[in-house]
């Protein structure tokens, strides 16, 4: 993962594990992205992972590397955060049962929040497949995601969070 100025100029390397993916600002200086934990090689999770959301720093020199969320949000997924950075939006590939799932990570009390459950008929698969891609109102209360809905095909969903998001 690569940073410059809008300009072309001041090109950094983020990360260069080579396994990066699915990356958002959280604010000017740092980077939420699905990658490699620091030191992954040595210090693996208690449930084995290798991987998660790592927040990094986006400094000249190459900045500070951290873990953003733990095992409880060990998978790879759309993410992005809440508006006041508290919660991180996130949704799932189909499991085996071909359910789909949004969730909201608190980095506070460092527990998964689930949204909804959308399921994926098998069509839906490969190229054809229907990623959810949740993203937030810009209040905060509102989730979108694209899912089918029964014979109607790929639609978009409206999900109120105001119930946890609000008042926080």
């Amino acid at each position: 993962m690569l940073t410059a100025n809008l300009d072309g100029t001041d090109v950094r390397v983020i990360d260069d594990c080579g396994v990066t993916s699915h990356f958002i600002w959280r604010d000017p200086e740092t980077i939420l992205a699905w990658s490699h934990y620091p030191g992954y090689d040595s210090k693996l999770s208690a449930s084995g992972m290798k991987a998660g959301f790592c927040l990094f720093e986006d400094a000249p020199g190459g900045g500070d590397v951290q873990l953003a969320a733990g095992p409880e949000m060990e998978k790879d997924g759309h993410c992005t955060y809440i508006p006041g950075n508290r919660f991180i939006l996130n949704d799932s590939y189909p499991d085996e049962d071909r359910n789909s799932h949004v969730m909201l990570y608190d980095t506070v009390k460092k527990n998964v929040i689930p949204v909804a459950d959308f399921f994926m008929p098998p069509e839906y698969t490969g190229e054809w497949r229907c990623d959810l891609h949740p993203r937030s109102s810009r209040n905060g209360k509102y989730v979108a995601v694209d899912a089918p809905h029964e014979d109607s095909g790929r639609q978009i969903h409206l999900i109120d969070i105001s119930a946890v998001t609000s008042g926080i």
